[in-house]
């Protein structure tokens, strides 16, 4: 009887010794990882091409005499806000004709004798140092102001912000010449040179966004308005310069923090991709073949998925194909996770 006992002792400690063995293999066959994971971002994406430009008036419109004349009074100064019809100055007309000038910026857009010699000696194009001709018809109209023989009294064509008057009583104004320039500050136009590479791709009507140091606090919206139908090519002493063609972008400068002359950086709206899915850089990866691919959580366990991606963004990519919204993907995998392996999601 004390036989039996012990033998039943015996075998139970047995039983309890190999359970423990068995457990103890099925746990570390099912050691499970403990992931970190992200899901898919919806987001609108914008490719776009990016340029450097200067801020200028596009409703400015230039004020011209019909006569040679000596300014008698002036009413406003530059900076003024006027309106339609305001009495801006006045002038007496003279027989004086206009003197000679030798002065380069009377020629040029420019007091750089070296760039005009440079551009003349390159074969280089002299347009862009020409002044520009929109001055005095694309962004206005002419105005010609008229009296009673005596005195004439110039006034306002349009509500808007006086940028360029006579310089004070006694000044001389020429006909041919604009002696008064009045623009509404509400429209800004951006002119960029747009490389040969992209123009293939910017097309008018295109959306852009603005931003500049000047304004750094706020993002403009505009619309690419005009291509100019030729290009030009950069002035340089050292080498001839790349081409590129003229552009404009229209802006709506409804609070008047655009002023103009100031340096801005254009964002063209290229291509739209409306609701694109965005991953982290850090949990797409690549195979020795090229091919990208992810790591997703499915059940509790690792599956590999081959993905396409697109787009790359500042901090995120573009999944063009193999994903959907909702799916959750590891993020920085430990080194030797694999598919089927059993994974924890980290809370």
């Amino acid at each position: 009887m004390k036989n039996l006992r012990s033998g039943v002792v015996f075998f139970m400690t047995v039983l309890c010794i190999g359970g423990m063995i068995g457990l103890s293999k099925s746990e570390l066959l099912e050691e499970t990882h403990l992931v970190e994971v992200a899901e898919l971002e919806s987001a609108v994406i914008y490719n776009t091409v990016t340029l450097a430009g200067k801020t200028e008036e596009a409703g400015r419109v230039e004020l011209y005499t019909k006569e040679n004349g000596r300014v008698t009074h002036l009413n406003v100064s530059v900076g003024d806000r006027v309106q339609q019809g305001q009495l801006l100055f006045t002038y007496e007309p003279t027989e004086e004709e206009r003197p000679v000038s030798t002065d380069l910026s009377q020629i040029f857009n420019t007091e750089d004798l070296a760039a005009v010699a440079a551009a003349v000696l390159e074969g280089g194009d002299l347009s862009s140092l020409m002044p520009r001709q929109d001055v005095f018809s694309g962004q206005g109209e002419t105005i010609t102001a008229s009296g009673d023989g005596t005195r004439v009294n110039v006034r306002s064509p349009a509500d808007g912000v006086v940028m360029a008057l006579p310089t004070g009583v006694g000044d001389r104004i020429y006909t041919g010449e604009s002696c008064a320039a009045v623009s509404n500050l509400q429209k800004i136009r951006i002119r960029v040179t747009l490389p040969e590479r992209y123009l293939s791709e910017v097309e008018t009507g295109m959306e852009a966004e603005i931003t500049g140091e000047g304004f750094p606090d706020i993002l403009y919206l505009g619309v690419v308005s005009q291509k100019m139908p030729y290009a030009v090519k950069s002035v340089s002493l050292t080498q001839s310069g790349a081409s590129g063609v003229e552009t404009l972008i229209d802006v709506q400068n409804a609070d008047g923090r655009l002023l103009p002359g100031l340096s801005a950086t254009v964002k063209i709206r290229v291509d739209t991709v409306n609701d694109g899915l965005l991953l982290p850089y850090a949990a797409v990866h690549q195979d020795d073949a090229g091919q990208e691919y992810v790591y997703l959580v499915e059940e509790g366990k690792v599956l590999k998925k081959a993905v396409q991606t697109g787009y790359e963004l500042e901090t995120k990519v573009q999944i063009a194909a193999g994903l959907k919204s909702g799916d959750q993907v590891i993020l920085s995998p430990a080194e030797g996770l694999k598919s089927g392996d059993n994974v924890k999601i980290s809370r």
